[in-house]
């Protein structure tokens, strides 16, 4: 290694030097991690390759990105932090991009992705370096061909420069390319004209899927609350938002392009109500009966035994983004939920619900409740909360033995009260359900209550009775020291993998946190 390493050196020799980097390649790719640390202990000889890089024969430059992005394999971090320090080192790794070769243009933006992964310094320092103009060049040259690998590169890199970098995700917005914003220019590439072809390609596939993967994490959640705000706009404004729901309500889409999407919606219309007011007006036109694209959605989610569980908790969390701080929204289902109105109309978005919350079926018994708690929860009213709890449900048009939706969901209880009382040995979803019940006698006593039976003196009596206060306190600690609870409050995005992470959303969490001072026993 280290006299292939003074052989770059000490050599003009084009052909000899070329060799000598690619018998590196070879050795870094498939032999130990060893034999790269060795070669970058030395700093000059990564010094070495950035000035190759830039040399004038297509050969030797292609070789030398290839050399650095195999001691990217296992040598990230290291070589990261050379090339950062490096003075001239980002700006002619983005120098490169200018050249017109396919297979260089390739081969450096494959390095450039793996540059650029978890080192903001890099990102930032690459945007600042022209990173953005030279990327959407490309997208230029290639015609914003959704089928073209240079372009899903090009996105990747895209993609990592943006990624919870709010220096760089202002830049986006603020310094467009020939005074068209490089958002408005993204969207070229949801060529509409030929999206309802039947077939999808993998490559079409994959680009469609980064750039939806790119619009979302500009409307993240975790984003700066003024970046969410203009994106939104922005997405609406350049028929983003419309050619989404174009795709939407194709009968042909891809199953990992329709969740990608819906997740994505969802994240564009969290919080944003023209966007909201925008989705009102999407309605399907497939089928004998035409029906908003929302209620189609919520059939999948609650009818859908045989779709992927991954598509119903993506319509889940695009139903929680459609119903926070929307009263017009809450209203509508809360209107549909009335054995009147579901007599008028079988098929309403509140008889979803319905059929879903007392379902054998658990996905879709989940799902209704969490799409409940979002039709009661935030600052919503508290008149149409009664009024919703108070309201006389149906099923199939028949009511339930005039049950509410408070008496209902009462009945579904009363199996897991008892939980509480389990045994310490109990499994860590029993002690989730245990910490759950003592959560919600909790919030009993901190409210005013003047039923007898039902005072805060009452529950406490009985609590000091049926566990002692002791037990009943360790048990209500234990909610917050869950993995279901640590993992909900981590993630914002309503992302499960299988059925058996269901459990408690990132919304429960928050209410926990603000209710906890309050609800102490």
């Amino acid at each position: 290694m280290k006299i292939l390493a003074n052989i770059l050196h000490g050599t003009a020799d084009t052909h000899l030097i070329q060799v000598t980097l690619e018998t590196l390649s070879t050795l870094v790719t498939h032999d130990i991690a060893s034999d790269k640390e060795m070669y970058i202990d030395n700093k000059e000889n990564v010094h070495v390759l950035l000035e190759y890089i830039i040399k004038s024969d297509f050969i030797v430059r292609r070789a030398a990105i290839q050399f650095l992005t195999a001691i990217t394999i296992n040598c990230m971090k290291e070589l990261q932090n050379i090339i950062f320090e490096t003075p001239s080192g980002i700006s002619k790794l983005v120098y490169i991009l200018k050249d017109k070769h396919e297979n260089l243009a390739l081969d450096e933006l494959r390095l450039l992705q793996n540059l650029t992964r978890n080192h903001r310094p890099i990102q930032v320092s690459i945007v600042r370096q022209k990173g953005f103009k030279r990327l959407f060049d490309i997208f230029d040259r290639k015609d914003y061909d959704d089928e073209s690998v240079t372009v899903k590169e090009c996105l990747s890199v895209l993609l990592n420069l943006l990624q919870d970098n709010t220096i760089n995700q202002n830049y986006f917005k603020e310094h467009p390319i020939q005074e068209l914003p490089y958002l408005k220019c993204l969207n070229k590439l949801f060529k509409i004209d030929f999206i309802h072809d039947k077939y999808w390609s993998p490559q079409k596939m994959e680009n469609i899927y980064l750039l939806l993967q790119i619009i979302q994490r500009l409307t993240s959640p975790t984003n700066s609350k003024h970046n969410i705000i203009d994106y939104q706009r922005a997405i609406r404004q350049y028929d983003i938002l419309q050619n989404m729901c174009v795709i939407l309500k194709l009968a042909n889409v891809p199953m990992r392009i329709l969740i990608q999407i819906i997740s994505t919606i969802a994240d564009v219309i969290d919080d944003s109500a023209e966007n909201k007011k925008f989705l009102d007006s999407v309605m399907n036109n497939y089928g004998i009966i035409q029906q908003s694209v929302l209620y189609n959605l919520l059939n999948v989610m609650i009818n859908g035994r045989d779709k992927p569980f991954e598509l119903r908790i993506a319509i889940l969390y695009f139903l929680r983004c459609y119903l926070y701080q929307n009263e017009f929204g809450k209203s509508m289902i809360i209107s549909t939920l009335s054995y009147q109105s579901e007599i008028a109309n079988h098929y309403t978005l509140g008889s979803l619900l319905i059929n879903g919350y007392v379902s054998n079926d658990a996905v879709a018994s989940w799902c209704s409740s969490i799409g409940f708690s979002c039709l009661i929860g935030g600052h919503f009213d508290k008149a149409h909360k009664e009024e919703m709890l108070k309201m006389v449900i149906s099923i199939d048009q028949s009511p339930i033995n005039g049950k509410t939706l408070m008496e209902l969901s009462s009945d579904l209880l009363k199996n897991l009260i008892s939980q509480v009382c389990l045994d310490s040995d109990t499994d860590g979803r029993g002690r989730l359900i245990q910490s759950l019940c003592a959560f919600v006698l909790c919030l009993c006593i901190s409210s005013y209550n003047k039923i007898g039976s039902y005072s805060n003196d009452s529950i406490k009596q009985l609590i000091c009775k049926e566990i002692n206060i002791k037990s009943f306190q360790d048990i209500r600690k234990r909610l917050s020291e869950s993995e279901f609870y640590v993992k909900a409050f981590q993630n914002p995005q309503l992302k499960l993998a299988t059925p058996d992470e269901m459990a408690l959303t990132y919304d429960f969490t928050q209410l926990h946190e603000y209710t906890t001072s309050s609800t102490e026993v």
